[in-house]
């Protein structure tokens, strides 16, 4: 992260509940909270309420709405 400060974007991270992953995802969030670039727009949501088969489904419809809010339009690039 640190040798690439200019990188922009947007990155959005879930963890399950019956992930073996917690901590590798978690330890992952803390380097972003400390080195994400300013151009980066980052989210980590643990939701140990679901499983891994069903995060997507689970999951999907407030990400959109969080990552797409109604009436923001994109600027053309």
């Amino acid at each position: 992260l640190r040798a690439e400060p200019g990188r922009t974007g947007t990155l959005y991270i879930a963890s399950a509940g019956d992930d073996d992953v917690d901590g590798a995802i978690a330890g992952f969030a803390a380097v972003l909270r400390a080195d994400a670039p300013a151009g980066l727009r980052w989210y980590f949501e643990p939701r140990p309420d679901l499983a891994h088969s069903t995060i997507y489904r689970a999951a999907a419809p407030g990400v959109f709405r969080k990552l797409f809010p109604a009436g923001v339009t994109a600027s053309p690039r």
